[in-house]
C-alpha cells in the first residue's frame, strides 16, 4: 500500500519527501530498493510463523487459547524525511536486536582486529562474516554492525586515525559489494526459478493426461531443486472431504513415481500410513489445490525452495492443470461407458432385431401358408362343386327329363310342375358351376389373366342387376401364374365388394398398361359409382377382406391403391413390369 501510494502520489505531482513524507508498514523487501528507500516497521514474520504452529498444536492437543505478543523493529529511512543513516549511535542490545550469537562474536572479534591495527585480519574476519550469511539474508544490518565495532574500537574522546578511517570506508564497501553481489545472485536465482516455473507451466498446460500432466510435473519439481513431494486428491465431495487419493510420490533417495488408481487414506492423516513417519521430520510445504471455488486436494512440497511465491506459482499452475485433467478423465469414463452402454443396447437391438425377423418371418410362412390353404380349400371347393355338384344336379335333371313324359301321359297338369323342377335344377347347375369358376378359376394357367378375368365379369353380369363392363389392353399380359392368380382374387374380392356393398349401378373392371419415364406397369382396376366406402373399418382400410388383399398385393410385388371417388370408390393394383414376387 505504501509503495501504491508513493506512486499515485507522483503521479500527481507530489514529491516524496519533500512534500508528503511516507511511512508502509510489514517490511518488505520492495521497500529497501525504492527510491527514496521506504521507512517501514519490519514484522518478524519467521517468528510469527513458528509461534502461530505452536499455538496451533497446543489447541489440537487440548490446550486453551493464549494471545501472544512480538516486537516489531522500525526501519528508518529517507521516504520520511530522514537522512542517511551511518549508524544507531547506540550499543549492541539497541541496535543489534536480530544479530545472532555468531554476529555477536563477529563484532566483539573485528573490534579487538581494529584496535590492534590488524587491517588483513579485519579484512578477512568481516568478509567470512559476510559469506557465512545466505542469499537470501538482508546485509544492510552489517552497516549497523559496523558502527557498533567503530565505536567498541575507539576509546572515548579519540579520533580515528587516518589508516582506521580508510579500513572502515574499505569495510563499508566490502559490505556494500558483498550486498549487491547477493541481491545480483537473488536476481539470477529467481530468474532461473522463473524459467523453471515457465517451462513447468508449459508441461502441465500441454498435458491434458493426468499420469502425464504428474510425471511432468515430477521432472520440473526436480528443476526447481525440490527434492521430494506428494500430491493428493480429494476423494468425496463436500468442503470437508474425510477420504482422499495419493496420486504421486515424490522421496529422495528411494523409489518415485505415479500410484495406480490412486491410495484411499483419511484425509486428516496427510499422507497414507504406508508412507511411515520419516516425511514428519524436515520442513514442508503444505497449499490447498483449489480451481475457483472447487476444492481438488492438496500438495506438500519439501521446503528446499526459500521464495513463498515458486510454491503459490506451482498451487495456482498445477490446479488448473489437474481441473483440465480431471475433466477429460471425466469425459473419457463417461465416453467407455457410454461405448459400453451402446454395445450392450446394440447386442440387444441386435438380438431383439433377429427376434423379430424369425418372428417376421414365421409370420409371413403362416400367412402364405394360410393363403395356400385357402387357395387350395377354395379350389377343392369349386372342383367338388363343378364335379360332383353340378354333376349330381346334372343327373337329378335327367330323370326329371325322363319322367316328364310318363306323368305328362298320367296326368298333363303335373308336366308343368316337372318343367318348373327342371327349369330351378338347370339354374342350379348354373349358379354352381358359376361359384366353382370364381373359387377356381378356370383357364387361368391356359389362357392368361386377362381371359380368367373376363370370364369372372360374364358370371358377374349374371348374378347382378349392376351394368358390369370390362376392358382389357391388347398388351396387357402376367405371365407369372403366382402372381396373376394373387391379382385375379384382388380382383375377384374387389368386384365381390362393389356388388354387394356399394349398390353401384355401373361397375369397370379395366385391364391396362402404363409406360412413361423408363418405368412399366400393369394396372388392374375396379371402379364403381356406390355410395363409397362408408362404415369405419372400409374408410381407414382394416378390414379383413382389404387385408387380405393389400397382403396378396405384397406377395405378389405390386402396390395397392384404394382412391375415394365422387361418387363410388377406385380399387387399383399396380404390378410393376420388372418387379419379381
Amino acid at each position: 500500500m505504501a509503495l501504491g501510494a508513493i506512486d499515485v502520489l507522483r503521479e500527481n505531482g507530489q514529491r516524496v519527501p519533500q512534500d508528503v513524507a511516507v511511512a508502509g508498514f510489514d517490511g518488505i523487501e520492495e521497500g529497501r530498493y525504492l527510491t527514496p528507500p521506504l521507512t517501514t516497521v519490519i514484522q518478524p514474520l519467521g517468528e510469527l510463523g513458528s509461534r502461530a504452529v505452536d499455538l496451533l498444536v497446543e489447541r489440537m492437543d487440548g490446550g486453551r487459547p493464549t494471545e501472544q505478543v512480538l516486537t516489531c523493529t522500525p526501519a528508518i529511512r529517507q521516504s520520511c524525511g530522514c537522512g542517511p543513516r551511518m549508524g544507531p549511535g547506540a550499543d549492541l542490545a539497541a541496535a543489534g536486536k536480530r544479530a545472532t550469537a555468531d554476529e555477536r562474536r563477529a563484532i566483539d572479534r573485528l573490534a579487538a582486529l581494529a584496535r590492534r591495527g590488524d587491517t588483513d585480519g579485519f579484512v578477512t574476519r568481516l568478509d567470512s562474516a559476510l559469506a557465512a550469511s545466505s542469499i537470501d539474508d538482508d546485509l544492510s544490518r552489517w552497516n549497523d554492525f559496523l558502527a557498533i565495532v567503530r565505536r567498541k574500537a575507539l576509546p572515548p574522546g579519540k579520533r580515528a586515525s587516518p589508516a582506521l578511517s580508510s579500513l572502515f570506508e574499505f569495510a563499508s564497501g566490502l559490505i556494500g559489494e558483498t550486498g549487491s553481489r547477493m541481491q545480483a545472485a537473488r536476481r539470477v536465482d529467481g530468474e532461473r526459478r522463473m524459467a523453471a516455473l515457465r517451462e513447468i507451466s508449459a508441461y502441465l498446460a500441454g498435458a491434458f493426461d493426468l499420469p502425464l500432466m504428474l510425471q511432468r510435473l515430477q521432472e520440473g519439481l526436480a528443476s526447481l531443486g525440490i527434492a521430494g513431494g506428494y500430491v493428493a486428491l480429494f476423494d468425496d465431495e463436500g468442503p470437508a472431504s474425510r477420504w482422499s487419493r495419493l496420486i504421486l510420490v515424490i522421496r529422495p533417495g528411494r523409489r518415485s513415481g505415479l500410484t495406480r488408481k490412486g491410495r484411499r487414506f483419511p484425509t486428516e492423516r496427510l499422507l497414507p500410513r504406508s508412507e511411515g513417519e520419516e516425511w514428519r521430520v524436515g520442513h514442508w510445504i503444505l497449499e490447498p489445490l483449489v480451481y475457483q471455488d472447487e476444492a481438488l486436494g492438496y500438495f506438500l512440497l519439501s521446503g528446499g525452495v526459500g521464495d513463498p511465491a515458486v510454491y503459490d506459482t506451482l498451487r495456482e499452475q498445477l490446479s488448473s492443470a489437474l481441473k483440465g485433467a480431471l475433466l477429460l478423465e471425466q469425459v473419457r469414463t463417461h465416453e467407455h461407458r457410454l461405448e459400453a452402454e451402446v454395445a450392450r443396447r446394440t447386442a440387444e437391438l441386435t438380438r431383439t432385431n433377429r427376434e423379430l425377423t424369425r418372428e417376421v418371418g414365421r409370420r409371413q410362412m403362416l400367412e402364405r401358408e394360410v393363403l395356400e390353404v385357402s387357395n387350395r380349400t377354395m379350389q377343392r371347393i369349386g372342383q367338388d362343386l363343378h364335379d360332383d355338384l353340378s354333376q349330381h344336379l346334372a343327373g337329378i335333371a335327367m330323370l326329371v327329363s325322363v319322367l316328364r313324359p310318363r306323368i305328362a301321359a298320367a296326368d298333363p297338369s303335373d308336366a308343368a310342375s316337372l318343367d318348373q323342377i327342371g327349369g330351378l335344377l338347370a339354374d342350379s347347375i348354373a349358379r354352381a358351376k358359376q361359384i366353382a369358376r370364381g373359387l377356381s378359376p378356370a383357364g387361368l394357367a391356359e389362357h392368361g389373366l386377362s381371359a380368367a378375368v373376363e370370364e369372372l365379369v360374364s358370371a358377374a353380369r349374371q348374378s347382378s342387376h349392376a351394368l358390369v363392363e370390362f376392358r382389357s389392353a391388347p398388351d396387357f399380359s402376367l405371365e407369372d401364374t403366382d402372381r396373376a392368380a394373387q391379382v385375379y382374387r384382388i380382383v375377384q374380392e374387389a368386384l365381390t365388394n362393389a356388388l354387394k356393398h356399394s349398390r353401384a349401378e355401373r361397375v369397370e373392371v379395366v385391364l391396362s398398361r402404363e409406360c412413361g419415364n423408363g418405368d412399366c406397369a400393369l394396372l388392374a382396376e375396379v371402379i364403381d359409382n356406390g355410395v363409397g366406402r362408408t362404415s369405419s373399418r372400409g374408410k381407414n382400410g382394416t378390414g379383413m377382406g382389404l387385408r387380405i388383399m393389400r397382403y396378396r398385393a405384397e406377395s405378389a410385388g405390386a402396390q395397392l391403391m384404394i382412391e375415394d371417388l365422387q361418387p363410388g370408390t377406385r380399387v387399383c393394383c399396380r404390378i410393376p413390369c420388372a418387379s419379381r414376387p
